[in-house]
């Protein structure tokens, strides 16, 4: 490294005076930003030669040898990025050493103290140090009598650690914890990492798909074709949000089940070169090249006779049959049918054999509750003659009720059961006019406030104003079948109340 670089790295702490651990991360970033650029394209460029070559190999096909070749280059290739991350980390070890030797560290010790000394408020705070640094003790100290300072042997390049049990909180201002957080910044930009992997031990190469091809497989022509699997790995993490890199193939709105518990997401950004996936459920655990298997399908329902007087979570899954599998904690990743697929109706069929149906008819009823008659209907796609009809019977949701035959030839099975896409609303066939008035049993909305069936109404008001009490009137009282609660943001006694 040059000493104008050097230079540029003292200065870039020193112009932030290096009180804060925020100017020491600036310092550091702006230094291997700057090494960075100058080493991205050499590695690019030998990544991308590395990679063009291994696709040659693929396509080849070539024999056992050619594929142990691709494998050391491939490791070499692991072993130059590594090398060249520790040679530029040796260096930022070197100028965090020479840090802690210049008057700035005193005051950068003596400031973090203080701050964590005032998070703290009144509590006490216990302050850890290198034995180095023991003559910096007297001054942290002297900031209160609350603080207590102690040695700690995992403190090696400098800095100050501070805990406080009574707060319950923890700081790290440690030089070797600002060193740390801009290596995985380095990783993060060099990008190389998470897309070059070493085989593990037992594993000669990995196939494109990411299959392993161990001692005694034999190259798979289909495997050495271009990616067309539906399995990734994931690049990055933000919360409930994860990105997979690469031309996956994805589409928007596609389901995924993503890391090792298979945790439900849906597709909800494509660029050119990424995915971006919410992930419904906590991604506590996920690590970066964790697999995401795509569904092939969009995030969809199942409707079916069984929905009403199940409880269900925003991604269907009945909560009822979670709790009776794991109890009232229930576990990530743990899923179920939205309906009984064992449950057995009595159907009365309404087609026969030799019809004509479209999108939309009736095709069978059964009674789904004591009041409710459930109408199943042909779905909006699918239109032709109907070439098998079971009659009138005892049936699953997914038994095949009818067979329709379309116009190009195609046949298709049609059950009680549709899988239906959340992102895409129910066709209609024509909208119906707003015009007999809803009866809800509460005579001030019925005098002053009339609702006509199918039209819509809200319910404004404060805290405590009587908002959710008044559902529940209406729920109870309305002129109508059928009550569907969706809550959002809901408190607790409330969804108890409603339920």
């Amino acid at each position: 490294m040059s000493t104008t670089r050097d230079t540029e790295f003292l200065r870039a702490i020193e112009l932030t005076s290096g009180t804060e651990r925020g100017d020491i991360d600036r310092g550091l970033a702006a230094y291997l930003a700057d090494r960075e650029k100058e080493s991205r394209e050499k590695a690019q460029a030998l990544y991308d030669a590395h990679m063009a070559k291994q696709r040659k190999l693929y396509l080849a096909a070539g024999g056992r040898a050619e594929y142990e070749r691709a494998a050391e280059e491939r490791r070499q290739l692991a072993a130059a990025e590594a090398a060249l991350e520790e040679h530029v980390f040796d260096a930022v070890k070197k100028k965090l050493c020479a840090f802690t030797l210049s008057p700035e560290y005193g005051k950068f010790v003596v400031e973090s103290a203080k701050k964590m000394l005032g998070l703290c408020g009144d509590d006490p705070l216990v302050v850890y140090v290198r034995e180095q640094d023991s003559g910096l003790v007297p001054q942290i100290k002297a900031l209160s009598d609350r603080i207590t300072v102690k040695t700690a042997d995992d403190i090696k390049t400098g800095g100050i650690r501070g805990e406080s049990a009574e707060a319950r909180l923890i700081f790290d201002d440690t030089l070797d914890s600002a060193a740390d957080s801009q290596r995985g910044y380095w990783r993060e930009i060099s990008g190389l990492s998470s897309e070059l992997q070493v085989p593990s031990s037992g594993f000669n190469e990995i196939r494109p798909d990411g299959s392993p091809i161990t001692e005694n497989s034999e190259p798979d022509p289909q495997q050495l074709k271009p990616d067309t699997q539906n399995s990734y790995r994931i690049f990055g993490i933000n919360g409930p949000v994860v990105t997979v890199r690469g031309r996956t193939g994805l589409e928007m709105s596609e389901s995924c089940l993503v890391g090792s518990e298979q945790l439900i997401g849906e597709v909800i950004k494509i660029t050119e070169d990424a995915a971006v996936i919410q992930v419904y459920e906590d991604t506590g655990g996920l690590r970066r090249g964790d697999a995401v298997v795509s569904t092939g399908a969009a995030m969809s329902v199942t409707l079916a006779p069984g929905l009403l007087g199940n409880i269900y979570d925003g991604i269907g899954r009945p909560l009822s049959v979670l709790a009776a599998q794991s109890g009232a904690y229930l576990p990530k990743g743990q899923n179920a049918g939205s309906v009984d697929e064992e449950k057995r109706w009595d159907v009365k069929v309404r087609v026969n054999e030799g019809d004509t149906v479209s999108g939309g008819q009736i095709f069978a009823e059964c009674p789904e509750t004591a009041a409710i008659t459930h109408r199943a209907m042909i779905p909006p796609s699918v239109s032709g003659k109907v070439v098998m009809s079971r009659g009138d019977g005892s049936y699953r949701v997914n038994d095949t009720i009818i067979r329709i035959e379309s116009e190009d030839g195609q046949v298709r099975d049609i059950s009680l059961a549709q899988k239906w896409p959340v992102r895409i609303p129910r066709p209609v066939r024509k909208r119906l006019p707003v015009s007999v008035p809803l009866i809800t049993g509460q005579r001030i909305i019925d005098t002053m406030f009339p609702i006509a069936k199918g039209g819509s109404a809200a319910i404004p008001g404060g805290f405590g104003t009587g908002k959710t009490v008044l559902q529940h009137q209406l729920a109870k009282f309305a002129d109508a079948d059928i009550i569907v609660y969706v809550g959002c943001g809901e408190r607790g006694n409330e969804m108890t109340q409603a339920l």
